[in-house]
């Protein structure tokens, strides 16, 4: 088994990168201190740099949106499949909706499952919500192979309505 995970690289006004910060870093880097072959892929929305280091076992990549870098790490991944006929076999989200929106085509691009990592009620915040009456958070957690999330506060609070 093979995860791609796909985070944001600022969230909580830290670095995750820099920082080896929080769920979107320490998740995966405990999968593959457990030689579970991981990946990471962070999505910077601030900065200009791609960036890439090792922790480990861990190979962690930050791409930034505004010069898009972005598309081309997405482009790479599919051209990835084609090439080298290697694909994760789970896509793992975090971070946001839109995050999970590129991951979520990006599994279904590679016949990966997709998971869905939930650390906030992304519906609460106006960004997320319906977008001319498709409500990517909805999408997203009824479409996830499987869901995963930060408490069970917060998966009692959106089971009712998942």
């Amino acid at each position: 088994m093979a995860i791609l995970f796909i985070g944001k690289r600022f969230y909580t006004n830290r670095d995750a990168f820099n920082e080896s910060y929080g769920r979107i870093y320490q998740l995966p880097w405990w999968w593959a201190h457990e030689n579970v072959p991981t990946r990471l892929w962070m999505v910077d929305y601030h900065g200009r740099k791609n960036m890439y280091k090792r922790d480990g076992d861990l190979q962690v990549i930050s791409t930034p949106v505004r010069n898009l870098a972005v598309l081309w790490r997405y482009l790479r991944e599919v051209w990835r499949r084609n090439r080298f006929k290697t694909v994760p076999d789970i896509v793992i989200a975090s971070g946001d909706c839109y995050i999970g929106l590129m991951a979520y085509r990006l599994a279904r691009q590679l016949g990966a499952s997709f998971f869905f990592d939930v650390y906030d009620k992304y519906d609460e915040f106006g960004a997320y919500r319906q977008v001319v009456g498709f409500d990517p958070f909805r999408f997203l957690l009824t479409r996830a192979d499987a869901c995963f999330f930060a408490s069970n506060l917060l998966m009692d609070d959106l089971g009712a309505n998942v």
